[in-house]
């Protein structure tokens, strides 16, 4: 039976998706058939391709330029996230604190993101790929369970 739903062979390769502090590589997506569908499914939802939740990426995106694949490392230390994906992205947020020291957090929002958001900043954010350069730090980001089942 094929089974074309991105959000299937994404929530398939769920469990292989790297922990905290920890790097994994394609091969933790699967191998063969099972890779090239995870992969493929991944470009639907970032593209915007995809239906649901994710499906508002479509806003996000102006023009999709393709994917590469590399090794990708999330890591925290305290209360800083960060992203590498290669050599390619290098990203780090950190909460915004507010009143008592305790971190800004808007409740039971209709985000499309998630109901409740962390305010960031990124102290740092460069991307470096298809022949571009962006640079993101000191600007806004936000901290969220995102919701990935897919259409309801």
């Amino acid at each position: 039976m094929e089974i074309s739903d991105p959000y299937f062979h994404v929530l398939q390769a769920w469990d292989a998706l790297p922990q905290e502090n920890e790097v994994v590589d394609d091969y933790s997506l699967g191998s063969g058939k099972n890779l090239e569908e995870t992969s493929e499914a991944l470009i639907n939802i970032f593209s915007g391709k995809a239906k649901g939740t994710t499906g508002l990426f479509k806003v996000l995106v102006s023009e999709f330029l393709g994917a590469e694949r590399a090794p990708v490392e999330f890591t925290t230390e305290g209360n800083a996230r960060r992203l590498m994906v290669g050599k390619k992205i290098q990203g780090e947020i950190v909460p915004v604190v507010g009143n008592g020291g305790k971190d800004i957090v808007v409740t039971n929002t209709e985000y499309w993101m998630g109901p409740d958001i962390t305010v960031a900043t990124a102290t740092k954010g460069r991307v470096r790929a298809h022949g571009r350069v962006w640079d993101f730090d000191g600007r806004s980001a936000e901290i969220c369970q995102i919701d990935w089942r897919g259409p309801r």
